[in-house]
């Protein structure tokens, strides 16, 4: 495992995982809101004996820059995943997105079809709609927790909503990697609360229509974040769209089942590759 940086799209600093599998057909990991790219280390490494597993860091998010004058918007995050991809000198990989890392991922290979091999969305809300806006939006207003040691600070931690068959190490393990450390000794989440602040209404459907690689949408069987319809929805807006369901899992899916999602993404790429 190596820790890459790249530029964003207005000269922020990034930052990326990188599994290994040089040489081979890169794949390029998004996580969801509120997440950060160590949600991948349970899939990742399983796939990097075949394929070029690197996982980014969104704007805001884990170890990458905060945007200091609030640009968090779906754009912003398609905006970043052009200046990587087209700077990495890796080639044209598969975009795997988690949760809200979906809707930039869709944006991005409608504008940029050339630099996208296929494209995963796993558990990803299509529209952004003003009752969804307005509950990102209120995030802001809440200031951030601070707490006296790291041990504290992990203590905090919980997954919303809750995994409902991850073992409480694969927890632990995140919320291990969730903070970091002020000036003055006390500790704070990663996530930049200013995320949700500019965020609009926004069609994913739309956009779904303008993609043309291979799409594969991952809808959890137990999810209470994502309606059945929807999912079945973006899946039939892709001109080469099919949708799969993972019975057992929960919005967290790629904690719930993580066999499952190296077995799928294994079969997607070499299908597409």
């Amino acid at each position: 495992m190596r820790f890459l940086k790249f530029r964003g799209a207005d000269g922020l600093m990034l930052s990326c995982i990188d599994y290994g599998g040089e040489g081979g057909t890169p794949v390029l990991l998004m996580h969801g809101a509120a997440a950060h790219s160590r949600w991948w280390d349970f899939t990742a490494p399983a796939l990097a004996q075949r394929y070029h597993m690197l996982a980014l860091d969104r704007r805001g998010h884990g170890d990458s820059q905060w945007a200091e004058a609030g640009h968090y918007e779906i754009e912003d995050y398609a905006a970043d995943t052009h200046a990587v991809i087209g700077n990495w000198g890796l080639g044209k990989p598969f975009l795997v997105a988690h949760s809200g890392g979906g809707l930039p991922s869709i944006m991005y290979a409608a504008l940029h079809p050339e630099n996208v091999r296929g494209l995963v969305l796993m558990e990803t809300r299509p529209v952004y709609d003003e009752e969804m806006v307005a509950r990102m939006r209120t995030r802001q207003e809440r200031p951030p927790r601070t707490f006296a040691s790291l041990e504290e600070a992990r203590a905090s931690f919980r997954l919303t909503p809750p995994t409902v068959g991850a073992p409480p190490e694969m927890v632990e393990h995140l919320a291990g990697h969730s903070f970091r450390r002020l000036p003055d000794g006390r500790w704070i989440n990663k996530l930049d609360r200013r995320t949700g602040r500019r965020l609009h209404t926004f069609d994913g459907i739309h956009w779904m229509t303008r993609v043309s690689c291979p799409v594969l949408v991952v809808r959890a069987g137990r999810t209470t974040m994502v309606q059945p319809h929807a999912s079945e929805r973006l899946a039939a807006a892709a001109a080469r769209g099919s949708l799969i369901e993972i019975p057992n899992a929960e919005h967290q899916v790629i904690l719930d089942s993580t066999q499952e999602v190296i077995r799928i993404l294994r079969e997607f790429m070499a299908q597409h590759g």
